[in-house]
């Protein structure tokens, strides 16, 4: 991804649904371009002198914008650029011409995660080979967070997508991206948990909409954690019938199979896994879906550096 291409791509509108223009300088920076963040904000520095504050001295290095807390690196952004927060949609096109629109609502975390969410727009984020892979399919979407992908299965001729989200900021974004885009009868929107228990649960957040870090994983000792309802695939779809789960829940992907042993023995999905969250997962994972059903044909997919595991039976 790189500035020019979204520019391309990428239109922004105001609660009138009049555009909005963002200089290139600062697409290219809100898209975290870490290697010329100091050469940006440079020159956005000398544009703007009088726009200066404090933050600014902590970010001419070479580690950039990534060493400020979120809250500070908002801040600095919007001073430079108070137009954002006039921003309620962004619009983007998929590469086959059809066009998202993705909900702001002058929120500046809200707008780097519809970035993210760019990629699954584009391309499916490495979760299909092609638009073949979700037309027609029941999709289980197992941390949707802002509802990326389901708005891109939908779109791409997918019959019903079950979104689980946890975290209740991100699960409300899913229901208004799927509004804005018509798909509301199409997206379904669990604000739960999937996992190899029901009931509740503790899960670490910044606390913020579209929070990529949220986790269940307790491995950030001090870290805000909430409350949330968690379930199993078992127990939920017991009396669904689907055929195609992507699951990116940052190291719980093995838990969530456990928990679905049945329902997958009996509806044999595709299966497209995120398999790096933690390092033995490209060895359990594997196991887990053999140990469900041997007949599983695993292929891994390298994506910008992340691995999935794509499960299709043979």
């Amino acid at each position: 991804m790189n500035d020019r291409e979204i520019l391309n791509t990428i239109k922004y509108q105001d609660k009138e649904g009049n555009n909005i223009v963002i200089p290139r300088e600062m697409i290219s920076f809100l898209t975290s371009d870490r290697q010329n963040t100091p050469r940006i904000l440079s020159n956005i520095i000398k544009q703007n002198p009088l726009r200066i504050i404090p933050t600014c001295r902590y970010l001419l290095g070479t580690s950039g914008i990534g060493i400020l807390p979120k809250v500070e690196r908002h801040d600095l952004i919007k001073s430079f650029l108070p137009e954002i927060e006039k921003i309620e949609t962004m619009t983007m096109v998929g590469k086959n011409g059809i066009e998202y629109k993705l909900y702001v609502g002058g929120n500046l975390f809200l707008m780097e995660m519809n970035y993210v969410c760019y990629e699954q727009i584009l391309y499916g984020e490495g979760y299909t080979k092609n638009y073949n892979d979700v037309k027609g399919k029941t999709i289980i979407d197992a941390g949707s967070n802002i509802g990326g992908f389901s708005l891109f299965a939908v779109k791409n001729g997918a019959k019903k997508v079950y979104a689980f989200e946890p975290i209740l900021l991100s699960s409300e974004i899913i229901k208004k991206n799927a509004i804005l885009n018509g798909c509301e009868k199409n997206i379904i929107v669990y604000p739960i948990a999937l996992g190899d228990t029901s009931g509740s649960i503790k899960m670490i957040t910044d606390g913020v909409p579209g929070d990529v870090c949220a986790s269940i994983i307790l491995d950030r000792p001090g870290a805000n954690t909430v409350d949330v309802k968690i379930d199993t695939l078992d127990s939920f779809a017991k009396n669904i019938k689907f055929n195609f789960i992507k699951m990116d829940v940052e190291g719980f992907e093995n838990n969530i199979l456990i928990g679905g042993k049945e329902t997958i023995k009996k509806n044999k999905p595709m299966m497209v896994i995120c398999s790096y969250h933690k390092k033995d997962d490209m060895t359990v994972l594997p196991n887990t879906v053999y140990s469900i059903n041997k007949n599983y044909k695993i292929q891994t997919i390298e994506d910008g550096g992340e691995k999935k595991i794509r499960c299709t039976l043979k």
